[in-house]
């Protein structure tokens, strides 16, 4: 059997890690490969752009994260297309690496962006697509952006039960 690991670089704006540094992206990949008591990392992705570094110093970092051995590739989370190509312009300018995968949000309620605006980034440029949440059952609300739950039984109708939905919640 053979495994890809991934791990992310994730920023908040309220924790002490602000943004994407270079100094803030060689220590979070230093501390997962600490945590994970590993030499390298296939992919270290990173998780939202952050509009307050330049992109160019993210992608000089990433490069020198895989020219040091420590991760053989990058991709990045919650990327916008334009964000995704700026990256992509950058590497190719400076002569470093591309990412090679964005992880998007992709199940029934969410699928606008995986098939309407990525694909034809995703044949121009060659960055594959990491789903995340495809079984989710979950709603945005717009106006909060907060997640709005099914209660385990609005998938039941007079007609049909989807039990799938109760069967595999009930397993565990």
């Amino acid at each position: 059997a053979s495994y890809v690991i991934t791990t992310k670089i994730y920023w908040s704006t309220k924790s002490e890690e602000r943004g994407l540094s270079r100094k803030h992206i060689i220590e979070c990949v230093k501390a997962s490969l600490q945590r994970l008591q590993l030499c390298y990392i296939d992919i270290v992705i990173i998780h939202k752009a952050d509009a307050m570094c330049p992109m160019e110093e993210v992608v000089r970092a990433m490069n020198y994260v895989i020219q040091q051995g420590w991760a053989m590739y990058w991709g990045t989370a919650r990327w916008t297309s334009v964000e995704i190509m700026e990256a992509y312009s950058n590497c190719r300018q400076f002569n470093c690496i591309t990412p090679i995968c964005e992880q998007s949000e992709y199940h029934m309620f969410c699928r606008e962006k995986v098939e309407l605006y990525l694909p034809e980034m995703y044949n121009k440029i060659g960055v594959g697509l990491m789903a995340w949440g495809p079984l989710s059952m979950a709603l945005s609300d717009t106006q909060n952006n907060e997640k709005i739950l099914f209660p385990k039984g609005s998938f039941k109708t007079k007609s049909h039960s989807y039990s799938w939905t109760e069967d595999d919640t009930n397993k565990n």
